[in-house]
């Protein structure tokens, strides 16, 4: 083929016979367009001899033989068996040996998505191609290792792609491991795993050549599990893409180990880290090897694997031991693999190994026979890159590596900038590895690495992993979020905790794209990071987050106030999450619970200025009130929840009994009774005057509520005598009187909405209508205000007494508002409104029995009814019977008289035809009109079995109304 020596039907220097070459080969003008400049090289059908050639060229070489051409095979192939089951069509390339680098990047980034987006790391595996010395143990070791080191940092995993040895080995490996990876277009199944093959020694490479060479050919590819010596080997199932690197040369594996270091080269300029790991190996990867070390890349090998592994191995060992290189070689050459070698083969081997270990630095030894795991070695070895200190803590946090993490951050915190650290702490957050963020504190206050950029960054996030929160955000945001800012994050606690004031969460400006937009810090970096856990439900943390926050007390039920409205959120949206922030709700309340507890034991007056301590972050209020946001009622209920209750119901008095309060209202000289009223001043020895008493007095909440109380009171009594004896038809001066002063109750509700601190009116308003009382006082209001138009003309004057009468059904409903400030009468209104839902649902089962049996008890008593013959007081009157009948029927009031039905025959005249009436046993007969008639009285049995059935049913759910209510 290439020399004069070569017989037409030898073997040609390629590897092949001479008579397997085409005789045909591919225009050029061919190129695929989706693979342009991808190319693949053909030995040449040259059978002449060539002096010239023979003389400059060996034998063994054959380059001036070869034709690069555009490339004939792209694609994608489908494996064929059936223990693998379904799995995404793997592609594939042949390119040529010399292809740039750029090209291969840009082939496996842009359009094969390998490298998009960019691996954490790469790991290229070398070994033995047919023969692998694993087995047992050890491979399971192996395998595991590998498995863990993928799982932890997305890898993408580089091999041979043959289905034999090493290759085969990792293949089924991540094929066990049922890895999940994450896509822009959706979770798959397996990892990112490249098999860079040699076109040469590939099996079945005829299957694929593209039928059309515009067209990618899909390929049903089926693997032959018998490896044959020297013979092609089939593509291993388990990669996900294939590199098929032509060089010209057939049934060699040799051709694809330049081509893998200079394609490991090139990733590691485009700052993809690279790990090459050696299990066995032949002797041939020891230049392989030579070629990485070259590049400064790290090398993983395997001790215990067999032959290149080993010897590697032992060579750093002895290197370690600081023997010199004669040495080193005196002892490396008794090996067996070594003796077999011929002197020119030995002199080659001892130079590589020897050069290789100049590079000891970037060898990490993993002994198989170890118990520890081979992905600690791979994360130690990637270690030793240069320039990625973020990267490498990044990544031994992501493999939960903490003492790595340490040394790192031992060794080279000091020429880290911030942002680095920065990064590595959102890592640490975002995985919710709580040792890790403690360790990063270590070198670094959270003051600093907490700026409003890397919050912003956490809340995106967030939002990207959990899609609940961006719902939510955009919900109160009334407006698609397109660039996630603080003051977006701002608006959703406003909603959730009735106040939030922060400037820095109003910075229009902060990015969340960078670390050096902001460098504006908070108040309390943890407390932030703790709200920012609860709302991403990063939960592991929480806890964590907690302990460091400033005021612990408040942290928590800061918390429980976030978890209780995420859960209320949540359970119409995500049912399983909505539970599990109420189960945290519990949680962080115990926690402030039993943290109370703890304090009030130890000081009274502490734990209680704890209480009565006001935040500015949360709208100026308390633990207290926060609590209530949250519906903390086991906190509020502590004993120091009740004596700051207490103290802010007397507020600077000592004594002040209820009924005492209610006659000083009326009697002020009594305020300066001893016996009646104690001053705290006084009693810490302190002097007060009589303007301060009268002041504390009447200044106390207890006050406030007795004259309130008693000012209502009064009210009722002059609505009650107004609505009985001195409503007319001219408004009297009682009536006007009670006219303004309703007017002062209802110009109470618009200061009310006035009086709340949120920066809307909308915000007002729905603060304002989140109480219940205040919905029942807007009720109030546009009675009042109907019953008052009502009165006014002659022809409505009926219906305003009848507004004005209801009206008063609901303003003594109003004193159950007193009664709520009662200890012994509020728990039983409380109860009282917890049943009002039950008795709803109750209504709603019972009027389906309750229509179902009037109309039916109504159409047999009264058949003769017509629609068209009915007026309004006929309709009223069925309704009555319809509706009210069976309702106090339900009650005890049967009214079994009107059951029976009235005893008259109803006949229907359509009915009617002309017959004949015979006496008996005569033919005397006379023409009768026989028509279809009825009598209501015949069906009152049936009524009465209805009207049984119903009553039993009706009685049987008020029973269960009962058990419901009590329980």
């Amino acid at each position: 083929m290439g020399t004069n020596n070569v017989e037409k039907d030898g073997p040609c220097c390629c590897g092949l016979m001479m008579t397997k070459h085409q005789a045909t080969l591919i225009p050029a003008s061919q190129a695929p367009s989706p693979h342009e400049g991808f190319r693949s090289v053909t030995p040449s059908l040259d059978l002449g001899p060539d002096p010239q050639e023979s003389t400059s060229e060996g034998p063994g070489s054959c380059p001036a033989h070869l034709t690069s051409l555009p490339t004939n095979a792209y694609g994608s192939l489908t494996f064929l068996n059936e223990k693998s089951g379904a799995r995404e069509p793997a592609p594939y390339i042949r390119m040529a040996a010399d292809t740039p680098m750029k090209s291969v990047l840009t082939l496996l980034s842009d359009y094969w998505k390998v490298l998009d987006p960019k691996p954490e790391l790469v790991i290229s595996v070398v070994g033995d191609a047919r023969s692998l010395q694993l087995d047992g143990r050890k491979k399971e070791t192996f395998t595991s290792g590998l498995i863990k080191a993928v799982k932890s940092t997305g890898a993408v995993v580089m091999t041979g792609g043959l289905h034999a040895g090493i290759m085969r080995c990792v293949g089924d490996a991540l094929n066990k491991a049922q890895l999940i990876v994450k896509r822009e277009e959706g979770e798959r199944q397996g990892a990112r795993c490249l098999g860079v093959a040699a076109w040469g020694h590939t099996d079945q490479t005829h299957s694929l050549i593209n039928k059309d060479i515009n067209t990618p050919a899909c390929v049903r590819y089926r693997v032959k599990e018998k490896v044959v010596l020297e013979a092609p080997l089939s593509l291993n199932r388990d990669h996900t893409h294939f590199l098929l690197v032509d060089d010209g040369h057939r049934n060699r594996f040799e051709g694809i180990d330049d081509f893998r270091s200079l394609l490991e080269g090139a990733l590691c300029e485009a700052e993809v880290p690279v790990v090459v790991v050696v299990a066995g190996g032949e002797l041939r990867h020891i230049r392989r090897c030579f070629r990485t070390l070259e590049q400064d890349i790290p090398i993983v090998v395997v001790r215990g694997s067999g032959t290149v592994a080993d010897l590697l191995a032992s060579a750093v060992s002895l290197k370690h031991s600081n023997l010199n290189n004669i040495t080193i070689w005196s002892r490396l050459k008794q090996r067996p693999v070594i003796k077999e070698l011929n002197s020119q083969h030995k002199k080659e081997c001892e130079e590589l190994l020897l050069k290789c270990c100049e590079n000891f630095d970037l060898i990490t030894v993993f002994d198989i026979n170890s118990t520890e795991g081979m992905d600690k070695c791979i994360l130690q070895a990637l270690l030793k890159y240069k320039d990625l200190a973020r990267r490498d803590v990044e990544l031994a946090i992501k493999v939960g590596r903490l003492d790595l993490a340490e040394v790192i951050l031992i060794h080279g915190h000091d020429s880290w900038s911030s942002g680095e650290l920065k990064g590595c702490l959102m890592t640490a957050l975002l995985m919710e590895k709580v040792q890790f963020v403690e360790l990063i504190t270590k070198y670094e206050t959270m003051d600093a690495l907490l700026t409003v950029d890397v919050l912003c960054s956490l809340y995106k996030e967030a939002c990207d992993s959990s899609p609940f929160l961006m719902r939510l955000l955009e919900r109160f945001c009334l407006h698609e979020i397109k660039d996630l800012r603080l003051v977006h994050v701002n608006n959703l606690l406003k909603h959730m905790m009735r106040h939030h004031n922060d400037a820095a969460y109003d910075t229009e400006g902060a990015s969340v794209t960078t670390y050096s937009g902001s460098s504006s810090t908070f108040q309390d970096p943890y407390l932030e990071l703790l709200v920012w856990s609860v709302l991403s439900q990063h939960l592991q943390v929480a806890e964590y987050l907690w302990r460091k926050c400033c005021s612990p007390v408040s942290a928590a039920v800061v918390a429980s106030c976030l978890a209780q409205a995420l859960s209320t959120y949540l359970l119409t949206m995500d049912h399983v999450a909505g539970l599990e922030y109420q189960r945290y709700k519990a949680q962080f309340e115990d926690i402030a619970v039993g943290l109370l507890d703890a304090c009030y034991q130890l000081d009274e007056d502490q734990a209680i200025g704890l209480l009565e301590q006001k935040h500015s972050k949360w709208g100026n209020k308390n633990c207290l009130e926060l609590a209530l946001v949250a519906k903390d009622m086991a906190f509020v209920s502590t004993r120091a929840g009740q004596a700051c209750i207490d103290r802010r119901w007397r507020q600077g008095m000592s004594r002040a009994p209820g009924l005492a309060v209610v006659l000083a209202n009326i009697f002020p000289l009594l305020i300066f009774w001893r016996r009646l009223f104690r001053f705290q001043k006084e009693e810490d020895g302190q002097k007060m005057g009589v303007v301060e008493k009268v002041a504390v007095f009447y200044t106390s909440p207890i006050s406030k509520l007795c004259a309130h109380s008693s000012a209502y009171g009064g009210f009722l009594v002059l609505y009650t005598y107004v609505v009985l004896f001195d409503f007319k038809y001219e408004m009297s001066v009682s009536e006007m009187v009670l006219i303004i002063w309703m007017f002062t109750f209802f110009s109470d509700e618009f200061v009310e909405i006035g009086s709340e601190t949120l920066p809307t009116v909308r915000e007002q308003l729905a603060n304002w209508a989140s109480s219940v009382w205040n919905k029942f006082d807007l009720v109030l209001v546009l009675m009042g205000s109907l019953a008052f138009c009502l009165r006014l003309f002659r022809e409505t004057f009926s219906w305003g007494r009848m507004a004005y009468s209801i009206n008063t059904a609901l303003f003594y409903c109003r004193f159950f508002r007193i009664y709520y400030a009662s200890t012994h009468l509020g728990p039983k209104l409380f109860i009282l409104y917890k049943t009002i839902p039950e008795v709803v649902v109750f209504m709603a089962l019972l009027v389906i029995f309750l229509l179902g049996f009037g109309i039916a008890s109504q159409a047999l008593m009264h058949p003769a009814r017509d629609a068209l013959h009915l007026n309004s007081s006929a309709l009223g009157a069925i309704m009555e019977q319809v509706l009210l009948t069976p309702y106090w029927q339900m009650f005890g009031e049967l009214q079994l008289q009107e059951i029976a039905g009235e005893d008259r025959v109803v006949c229907h005249q359509n009915s009617c035809i002309m017959g004949e009436l015979c006496d008996n046993g005569t033919t005397n007969c006379r023409p009768e009109l026989d028509c279809v008639c009825e009598n209501p009285n015949n069906y009152t049995w049936i009524v009465l079995i209805m009207l049984s059935c119903y009553l039993i049913i009706g009685n049987v759910m008020l029973l269960n109304l009962l058990i419901a209510i009590f329980m």
